[in-house]
């Protein structure tokens, strides 16, 4: 079941199921079968959740992308693209995300819909 436009989603961390507020969620990386969820206050959650179900779950019309085999974004809080180096998306609080060679035409449409 998808549900457009989340705002809030449940995570498991360590013995609690932690709420999150998607609006404030930086970026997500992968941690074998784990994920880190950076947050905008600073705060990071090591959460028993793999990449792929947070993929499920917010990178359909949630603002979310998946720009390498090991980042979710959420592509509100990006400030830049660096073309080099295959790209990377700098986020608000400073953080360098890798775009692999395979998502640079995706992110680039991302960008675009930005432009208009």
């Amino acid at each position: 079941m998808h549900q457009e436009n989340l705002t809030k989603i449940a995570v498991p961390c360590g013995n609690k199921l932690i709420f999150l507020d998607t609006a404030n969620l930086l970026y997500i990386k992968a941690e074998g079968a784990y994920s880190e969820v950076f947050c905008t206050n600073g705060t990071k959650n090591l959460v028993s959740r793999n990449l792929k179900n947070f993929e499920d779950i917010l990178c359909l019309d949630n603002g979310f992308v998946r720009t390498h085999r090991s980042y979710i974004v959420n592509f509100e809080k990006v400030i830049a693209y660096n073309k080099s180096d295959g790209g990377i998306l700098e986020l608000e609080n400073g953080a360098q995300i890798p775009v692999s060679a395979e998502r640079v035409p995706f992110i680039l449409e991302q960008i675009l819909l930005i432009k208009r």
